[in-house]
């Protein structure tokens, strides 16, 4: 009876044993020498939230992403911070997002004074849309501006865009609205930041704002094997900018400004081989760069032109590399701030015994020593070049009350055919104008 026992004993203690040994096997995760494809990483979302905060006087409609969010035009109150505070992590994806709405001032409802926008967006702790009542008065910073549509009394929709592109469509050109600092309208009978909309009842305001989410700022990591997340994460990294006219050594600090004499600047930079880069001038998406060699390496430069006449003034740019196959799109660039400052430009009048000179013609002078004499705004340092050389710096008189200033040079030369070219340089900003003449003549 024992024995019997002790042989039932061991048989169920084997069976129990398999059992266990089965399930545990099965819990372990399975290596496999084989190759997975990205779309085939699976995506692990943790327990994360992105909460909208909106402040709004009187109704209010949003969307993220094209998908409705809120929808509350028919209230009628005063503005707080907050009225509306939601969580909208679902609506957000890798890339580029939009977050577009609209508020009714008295239109929809009965509101009879000024209105107010205002908003904050806070993804897992970060702050991706700034609030703007506690910003430096008024600050440009990039997370508190919004492209806005429409001004005091007014209450028509922004017109459509083609067939199909409304207000909260990606593919809407919004080139033509205004862009500005919330928050917006008034608040406690005070102006706002920017106070052109939402100020006098009815009157309604339409807002847009782009930015871009990476899948670290979502919370997503691949659920399989570390080596799989850089190629989860899209596997173009962001481009680096590397100069800005004539800039050659742009750094990430969004504090510099860099000055340029160009009004169409050449933008180059680093980016994946293989891949396109969009170029964003004033956030504005203006044109794929040329992307050139990087076979070898996996790194291939890139430059983009701008044909078209910037206007004087400060402006921003960034780029973005993009996937050709995808359409993936990496994370902006940093954001380069930069100045296009016109600086006239001297005029060469005389060369040696030729007293008036132009560019249509060699001229002839017997001196090796010619005087080069012109006019320039008044107070200009003015730099002379010949055959491309710097020869040094011209002599400036009189223009105090004119404010036009008279130069010369006489600069030793060497018997044969020269060119000779005259900017003007600022000092202060280390910026030199462009050189409009180019005179050739002969030394005999």
């Amino acid at each position: 009876m024992k024995i019997y026992n002790r042989k039932k004993l061991i048989f169920y203690t084997l069976l129990i044993s398999l059992i266990f040994s089965s399930i545990w096997h099965h819990a372990l995760p399975v290596y496999a020498d084989y190759y997975i494809p990205d779309s085939e990483v699976l995506k692990e979302t943790k327990l994360d939230s992105a909460i909208l905060k909106l402040s709004y006087n009187d109704g209010i409609q949003c969307l993220i992403n094209e998908s409705l969010v809120i929808n509350a035009l028919e209230e009628y109150h005063a503005s707080h911070y907050w009225d509306r505070k939601i969580d909208v992590y679902k609506y957000f994806k890798e890339g580029e997002n939009l977050i577009a709405c609209h508020v009714s001032n008295g239109d929809e409802n009965r509101g009879t004074g000024g209105g107010n926008f205002d908003a904050e967006l806070i993804l897992n702790g970060e702050e991706i849309i700034k609030r703007g009542d506690t910003t430096e008065a008024c600050a440009r910073i990039t997370n508190v501006m919004w492209r806005f549509y429409g001004e005091k009394g007014s209450t028509s929709y922004p017109p459509k865009d083609g067939d199909r592109d409304t207000w909260y469509q990606f593919g809407y050109n919004d080139d033509d609205w205004k862009y500005g600092v919330a928050p917006f309208g008034t608040g406690d009978n005070k102006p706002r930041c920017t106070s052109s909309v939402l100020i006098e009842a009815p009157d309604n305001a339409w807002f847009r704002k782009k930015f871009f989410l990476n899948a670290e700022q979502l919370g997503i990591t691949p659920t399989v094997f570390p080596e799989f997340k850089q190629a989860f994460l899209g596997a173009y990294p962001t481009p680096t900018i590397i100069s800005v006219a004539e800039n050659r050594d742009i750094n990430q600090n969004p504090k510099d400004v860099y000055y340029t004499k160009y009004p169409t600047p050449i933008f180059t930079g680093l980016t994946k081989y293989g891949s396109n880069v969009k170029i964003y001038i004033d956030d504005k998406f203006i044109d794929y760069a040329q992307v050139q060699h990087g076979e070898k390496s996996g790194t291939a430069n890139f430059f983009y032109w701008y044909r078209n006449y910037l206007p004087e003034g400060k402006h921003t740019m960034y780029a973005i590399t993009e996937n050709p196959l995808s359409k993936f799109t990496s994370p902006p660039s940093a954001e380069v701030t930069f100045e296009v400052v016109t600086m006239p430009s001297p005029t060469i009048l005389s060369l040696g015994e030729n007293s008036k000179v132009d560019m249509t013609q060699v001229y002839i002078t017997s001196y090796k020593t010619p005087l080069i004499t012109g006019i320039s705004p008044y107070g200009q340092e003015l730099k002379i070049y010949i055959d491309n050389e710097y020869v040094g710096k011209a002599a400036v008189q009189e223009g105090e009350k004119t404010g036009i200033s008279n130069f010369y040079i006489m600069p030793r030369l060497s018997p044969g055919r020269h060119t000779v070219v005259a900017t003007a340089y600022d000092p202060q900003l280390d910026l030199e104008s462009i050189a409009r003449q180019v005179i050739t003549f002969e030394v005999r």
